[in-house]
């Protein structure tokens, strides 16, 4: 029942309105039911796609920025040009390490993840040459790319 003209009371059926009244509010809670199940499958399938995708490469992540490096003792590296990588993720990093008269020469980063990270990155190559050693800082800002850079050096003069 749609009321026509709102002035006039008298030709109001007080049992309809009642009647519709009720079925506005039936439909109402049913839209809200709906709403409910919705929001419970959405949040459902927010859960299984965390779970299954962004914690365990949250955990990889944790693991490289707190991965142990060792120290590489140049003594006993001849020189030459070593190659190593290290990947992560979808993520690898490949370098070539020169070493000559048991010095680190150089660091060619062949390959390494996200530009803009990898740029970052870069910076522990010349904390490695600088102290001629693998166990040096992270770059603030860049960990996991600086990270990874650091066990490919290590992986290339572990061979």
């Amino acid at each position: 029942m749609l009321l026509q003209d709102i002035s006039d009371f008298s030709r109001i059926n007080p049992y309809q309105l009642l009647n519709t009244l009720e079925r506005g509010t039936k439909m109402s809670k049913k839209k809200y039911k709906m709403i409910g199940i919705l929001i419970c499958i959405a949040a459902i399938g927010f859960g299984v796609f965390y779970f299954t995708n962004i914690a365990p490469a949250n955990k990889v992540l944790y693991e490289v920025r707190n991965a142990e490096i060792k120290d590489i003792d140049l003594n006993e590296i001849a020189d030459g040009k070593y190659t190593g990588e290290f990947s992560y993720n979808k993520t690898r990093c490949k370098v070539e390490v020169i070493v000559n008269n048991h010095r680190i020469e150089a660091i060619n980063v062949l390959e390494c993840g996200t530009p803009e990270y990898a740029r970052k990155a870069e910076a522990v190559i010349d904390r490695i040459i600088d102290k001629q050693r693998t166990n040096v800082d992270a770059v603030s800002g860049a960990t996991t790319t600086s990270k990874a850079l650091l066990k490919a050096v290590e992986s290339a003069l572990s061979k």
